[in-house]
């Protein structure tokens, strides 16, 4: 069996086996678990965090993925490897602090919307 073969059969697998857990943990285990306000509560954060990944990470993994093997020696490798770490980190941060300081204008705001 060819490389191309053999690497698309493991990535169909792993791929099949994670919306298996997946759907065992949401149709069953979320239910019997949690009460019905924190089985919504648990879908909207993690809703909340796909939607924000791809904003706050700025495309660092593909990235990673187009620039890695560019990069010739080990050191310029490193210093590749904690830019794509420390940006997101950074931006993160930032806005959170933000965030932190304009907590209750945040909250008036969205309470008179609703």
């Amino acid at each position: 069996m060819g490389v191309v073969i053999n690497q698309s059969l493991k990535n169909l697998i792993f791929t099949y086996a994670g919306f298996v857990i997946g759907a065992i943990n949401t149709i069953f285990l979320y239910q019997r678990i949690m009460s019905s306000e924190y089985f919504g509560l648990v879908n909207v954060v993690l809703s909340a965090a796909m939607i924000l990944y791809p904003i706050l990470s700025f495309g660092m993994g593909s990235a990673i993925i187009r620039f890695y093997s560019i990069n010739s020696n080990i050191n310029e490798k490193g210093e590749f490897l904690s830019f794509a770490l420390f940006l997101p980190t950074l931006v993160i941060f930032i806005l959170g602090f933000i965030y932190y300081l304009f907590i209750p204008e945040i909250g008036d705001f969205l309470t008179d919307k609703n």
